[in-house]
Protein backbone atom coordinates (compact mmCIF):
# COMPACT_ATOMS: atom_id res chain seq x y z
CA UNK A 1 0.00 0.00 0.00
CA UNK A 2 1.23 3.45 -0.86
CA UNK A 3 2.23 5.69 2.02
CA UNK A 4 -0.66 8.18 1.92
CA UNK A 5 0.68 10.19 4.86
CA UNK A 6 4.04 10.68 3.12
CA UNK A 7 2.37 11.93 -0.05
CA UNK A 8 0.10 14.23 1.97
CA UNK A 9 3.07 15.67 3.90
CA UNK A 10 5.11 16.25 0.75
CA UNK A 11 2.23 18.06 -0.93
CA UNK A 12 1.87 20.38 2.08
CA UNK A 13 5.58 21.13 1.97
CA UNK A 14 5.41 21.88 -1.75
CA UNK A 15 2.49 24.28 -1.24
CA UNK A 16 4.45 26.10 1.46
CA UNK A 17 7.32 26.59 -0.99
CA UNK A 18 5.01 27.79 -3.76
CA UNK A 19 3.29 30.31 -1.49
CA UNK A 20 6.64 31.61 -0.24
CA UNK A 21 7.73 32.25 -3.82
CA UNK A 22 4.39 33.86 -4.71
CA UNK A 23 4.65 36.10 -1.64
CA UNK A 24 8.13 37.26 -2.74
CA UNK A 25 7.12 37.86 -6.35
CA UNK A 26 3.64 39.31 -5.89
CA UNK A 27 4.14 41.20 -2.62
CA UNK A 28 5.80 44.21 -4.30
CA UNK A 29 2.76 44.42 -6.58
CA UNK A 30 0.43 44.74 -3.59
CA UNK A 31 -0.87 41.17 -3.70
CA UNK A 32 -1.17 39.46 -0.32
CA UNK A 33 -0.38 35.76 -0.18
CA UNK A 34 -1.42 33.98 2.99
CA UNK A 35 -0.12 30.55 3.88
CA UNK A 36 -2.44 28.97 6.42
CA UNK A 37 -0.56 26.28 8.32
CA UNK A 38 -3.33 24.25 9.87
CA UNK A 39 -2.70 21.72 12.58
CA UNK A 40 -5.04 18.95 13.62
CA UNK A 41 -8.74 19.65 13.12
CA UNK A 42 -11.78 17.41 13.59
CA UNK A 43 -12.29 15.99 10.09
CA UNK A 44 -13.04 12.53 8.71
CA UNK A 45 -9.73 12.41 6.78
CA UNK A 46 -8.88 9.29 8.79
CA UNK A 47 -9.99 6.61 8.36
CA UNK A 48 -10.87 6.68 4.69
CA UNK A 49 -14.16 4.78 4.49
CA UNK A 50 -13.07 2.29 7.11
CA UNK A 51 -9.67 1.70 5.55
CA UNK A 52 -7.02 1.14 8.19
CA UNK A 53 -3.33 1.77 7.88
CA UNK A 54 -1.31 -1.13 9.18
CA UNK A 55 1.96 -0.28 10.80
CA UNK A 56 4.63 -2.93 11.23
CA UNK A 57 5.42 -3.62 14.86
CA UNK A 58 9.15 -4.16 15.35
CA UNK A 59 10.48 -5.78 18.49
CA UNK A 60 13.11 -3.73 20.24
CA UNK A 61 12.03 -0.50 18.53
CA UNK A 62 12.26 2.74 20.48
CA UNK A 63 8.60 3.22 19.62
CA UNK A 64 7.40 -0.15 20.93
CA UNK A 65 5.91 1.34 24.11
CA UNK A 66 3.83 3.87 22.18
CA UNK A 67 3.10 1.76 19.09
CA UNK A 68 -0.63 1.40 19.82
CA UNK A 69 -0.99 5.16 20.39
CA UNK A 70 0.81 5.97 17.13
CA UNK A 71 -1.38 3.46 15.28
CA UNK A 72 -4.56 4.98 16.76
CA UNK A 73 -3.49 8.49 15.74
CA UNK A 74 -2.57 7.38 12.23
CA UNK A 75 -5.93 5.63 11.80
CA UNK A 76 -7.93 8.58 13.10
CA UNK A 77 -9.08 6.81 16.25
CA UNK A 78 -7.32 9.45 18.33
CA UNK A 79 -6.89 13.08 17.31
CA UNK A 80 -4.88 14.69 20.10
CA UNK A 81 -5.07 18.47 20.22
CA UNK A 82 -7.46 18.70 17.29
CA UNK A 83 -9.85 21.62 17.09
CA UNK A 84 -13.26 22.16 15.57
CA UNK A 85 -12.93 22.74 11.83
CA UNK A 86 -15.52 25.57 11.86
CA UNK A 87 -13.62 27.46 14.56
CA UNK A 88 -10.38 27.15 12.59
CA UNK A 89 -12.10 28.23 9.35
CA UNK A 90 -13.61 31.31 11.03
CA UNK A 91 -10.20 32.31 12.41
CA UNK A 92 -8.68 32.09 8.92
CA UNK A 93 -11.49 34.21 7.46
CA UNK A 94 -10.89 36.74 10.22
CA UNK A 95 -7.17 36.81 9.34
CA UNK A 96 -7.96 37.45 5.68
CA UNK A 97 -10.49 40.19 6.46
CA UNK A 98 -8.07 41.90 8.86
CA UNK A 99 -5.42 42.16 6.13
CA UNK A 100 -2.89 39.67 7.46
CA UNK A 101 -0.13 38.56 5.14
CA UNK A 102 2.42 35.76 5.23
CA UNK A 103 2.25 32.60 7.28
CA UNK A 104 -0.57 32.16 9.79
CA UNK A 105 -0.73 29.25 12.20
CA UNK A 106 -4.15 27.80 13.04
CA UNK A 107 -5.45 24.53 14.41
CA UNK A 108 -3.31 22.39 16.67
CA UNK A 109 -1.57 24.24 19.50
CA UNK A 110 1.73 22.48 18.80
CA UNK A 111 1.84 24.13 15.39
CA UNK A 112 1.02 27.51 16.94
CA UNK A 113 4.14 27.27 19.10
CA UNK A 114 6.36 25.63 16.49
CA UNK A 115 5.60 28.44 14.05
CA UNK A 116 8.01 30.79 15.75
CA UNK A 117 10.90 28.38 15.08
CA UNK A 118 10.09 27.53 11.47
CA UNK A 119 12.43 28.76 8.76
CA UNK A 120 9.59 30.03 6.58
CA UNK A 121 8.50 32.39 9.36
CA UNK A 122 12.03 33.68 9.78
CA UNK A 123 12.11 34.38 6.05
CA UNK A 124 8.86 36.35 6.29
CA UNK A 125 10.33 38.35 9.17
CA UNK A 126 13.48 39.13 7.19
CA UNK A 127 11.46 40.24 4.15
CA UNK A 128 9.53 42.73 6.30
CA UNK A 129 12.67 43.94 8.08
Amino acid sequence: MMDIIGIYSRSKSAMNSVSSILRSVLGPLGVRVITAVIGAVHTPIHPLKGQRFRLARMEGSYYEQVFDRISDIRNGLAQPGSRDVNVVARSIISDIESGKNGVIWRGDAIFDQAGSWCGCCRMDFLRRW
